[in-house]
């Protein structure tokens, strides 16, 4: 059984280095998937559990940093899309508010790129 600290390359080409105890990944630990995404955070029994950020590199500009349970958003984060707009030009929707199973649930405020913002 893998224990303590080290790295696990998969066939995937995906890299995780970080804690193991009896086998699973436990404590801290960063995801590096193939496709460039990544997460780095805490785990708990080979799962995304406590705070932790994810960044979404292909396709979108994303981040997620904050509460995780069983691989999936649940609690208290935020959520950034950010958007080029060619010269130095950045547009950015951000969410900040509660989770359920990978959802928005519950008390939050979208902040939207032209300025505007609903809360609820």
């Amino acid at each position: 059984m893998r224990q303590g600290h080290g790295q696990l390359e998969y066939k995937s080409g995906s890299i995780y280095e970080g804690n193991f105890q009896k086998g699973y990944k436990e404590g801290h630990g960063i995801m590096t998937y193939l496709s460039g995404n990544r997460y780095d955070g805490n785990w708990k029994h080979n799962k995304k559990d406590g705070f932790g950020t994810m960044f979404w590199t292909v396709n979108t500009n994303e981040k997620y940093y904050g509460i995780w349970k069983d691989n999936k958003q649940n609690g208290f984060g935020v959520h950034i899309w950010i958007e080029d707009r060619g010269e130095n030009k950045y547009f950015r929707n951000r969410y900040e508010g509660y989770w359920l199973n990978g959802e928005r649930h519950g008390l939050g405020v979208f902040y939207y790129a032209n300025g505007a913002k609903y809360e609820g």
